[in-house]
This record gives C-alpha cells, sequence and structure tokens, in this order.
C-alpha cells in the first residue's frame, strides 16, 4: 500500500495444496461474518449479493443506504471504531471469520499485529490507491476469491467493464 513497507500474503487452503506458506495468513473460504474498516468495502458485497455477511463497520456515519442504514438502526451493524483506533474488544465479540482493512504507510502495522495477537483473520484491500475507475472496481474479484465467488465477481466485473467503455464512447462521441 502507499508507503507501505510490509506485504501480506493469504491463502486458502484446499486438497491438492502443498505450497509451504510459512509467512502467509490462512483465510476461511466459507466465509459468512465479515468487518469492514471502510464504506468503500461494502460496494463489492452488493454486487455479489451478500450484504447481509456484513456485522460490523468503521465510518457508520459515512453511510447513505437505505438497506445499510436500516440494518445499523436494527443494530445488525455496529461500529467497529476508526481504522486507525479499532474496537478490538467489539470485532473480537463478532467472531468475525473476516475483517476488510486499509492503510496508509506502516501504521497500521501495530493494528494488523495486535489482530493477529488476536486471531482475527483480516485481509488488506488498497483499492483506494487505484488511479482508473476500472482499476478500482476490479477489486471486486478480490472479495470474490474470499466469499467463493469467483465466477459471479468476474461476471459482474466484466459488466461493470462494458458499461464503463460504453458511456465513454457515448461521452467521446458527445464532445466531438
Amino acid at each position: 500500500w502507499k508507503e507501505g513497507k510490509e506485504s501480506f500474503l493469504y491463502f486458502q487452503p484446499n486438497e491438492g495444496f502443498d505450497i509451504d506458506l510459512k509467512e502467509a495468513e490462512e483465510i476461511p473460504s466459507d466465509i459468512k461474518r465479515i468487518g469492514c474498516m471502510s464504506t468503500t468495502h461494502i460496494y463489492a458485497l452488493e454486487l455479489l449479493g451478500r450484504e447481509e455477511l456484513l456485522l460490523g463497520m468503521s465510518g457508520l456515519q459515512n453511510l447513505s443506504s437505505e438497506y445499510y442504514l436500516s440494518r445499523v438502526e436494527a443494530g445488525n451493524i455496529i461500529d467497529l471504531g476508526s481504522a486507525n483506533s479499532p474496537d478490538y474488544e467489539l470485532i473480537v465479540s463478532l467472531d468475525l471469520d473476516l475483517l476488510v482493512m486499509y492503510g496508509i504507510g506502516n501504521e497500521i502495522l501495530p493494528i494488523t499485529d495486535k489482530l493477529t495477537e488476536l486471531e482475527v483473520p483480516f485481509v488488506m484491500n488498497a483499492e483506494y490507491l487505484e488511479s482508473h475507475p476500472l482499476g478500482q472496481a476490479e477489486w471486486l474479484k478480490f472479495f470474490g476469491v474470499f466469499l467463493g465467488l469467483n465466477d459471479e465477481a468476474q461476471a459482474k466485473f466484466e459488466e461493470i467493464e462494458s458499461n464503463y467503455f460504453y458511456w465513454k464512447e457515448i461521452g467521446n462521441a458527445d464532445s466531438s
């Protein structure tokens, strides 16, 4: 990630998996309980039809979706604190299968170290570093891997890509 000196390697075990990944974090493949530390991460859950998996997030004050706001009001989504100061007790109490994080520089390392110590499975998402809209949209496939929805994520990305180029062409034609 931006200005970071650390990298993260993840894997999901499966039959026939025989690579030694001592430095890799194992991520479960049957994700049912997710937390997100950025509101930008929830678009992928929506596009893949898995919004109900979200149990907690940071930035509740930035939500505008009626669906998510109603779930917050009902107590089905709780505030996990800020990305720089997560509420570890709440995160652990949710028994998440996956916490989606982001980081700017190495300031995130004490937080990821604490999550590791608490045995909270997490991944780092860096879609915010993508300068092109399709680069950002492609992170949908990142979520597809963890949700077991690779084909669905690929198809949704191809739909977004097709729409992008369609509207880009329309815009170019209007400006000529």
